[in-house]
């Protein structure tokens, strides 16, 4: 019961609070803009890492390959350009006309097809034309071909 007392004491009776001290210059090598009390400690990560738990210590962690910023491993914050999805893992369709989608849906940007190409995504060819890059006229026109069910040549 003492010791219950005691540790009560110690925990309400102290007034004053540690205030942790932001340090301007961190270890390089973590690549930490700023950090906590320690060199080592990091507080805010630098372009393309992410902040995580290292032990008793937070460190910067660099993001997935195909991410420019991230919050966490899993995802992605905004993605290099040609990219969509989550972890930025899906490629934007090659009928996008300059190769940028939105994270999200994979939707054009800015909302533009190549020639040749159609729908939101770009993913399909426009009415008699086909191939790969859309680019084909030939026996199958009227037909609206999805990427994926592009006849091989």
């Amino acid at each position: 019961m003492a010791m219950i007392v005691k540790l009560l004491f110690l925990l309400f009776a102290l007034p004053e609070i540690v205030e942790v001290q932001i340090l301007k210059e961190c270890v390089p090598y973590h690549n930490c803009l700023t950090c906590y009390a320690y060199p080592f400690n990091c507080n805010n990560c630098t372009n393309g890492y992410y902040l995580t738990r290292g032990g008793a210590y937070y460190t910067c962690r660099k993001c997935p390959s195909e991410c420019t910023e991230c919050s966490n491993r899993f995802s992605c914050d905004k993605c290099k350009d040609g990219h969509w999805g989550d972890s930025c893992q899906k490629n934007c369709s090659r009928g996008c006309l300059e190769h940028i989608c939105l994270k999200q849906s994979g939707i054009c940007q800015p909302q533009k097809c190549k020639p040749g190409f159609v729908k939101d995504k770009c993913d399909s060819c426009s009415p008699g034309k086909y191939g790969l890059d859309c680019n084909i006229s030939g026996p199958n026109s009227g037909i609206i071909w999805k990427l994926s069910q592009v006849p091989k040549d």
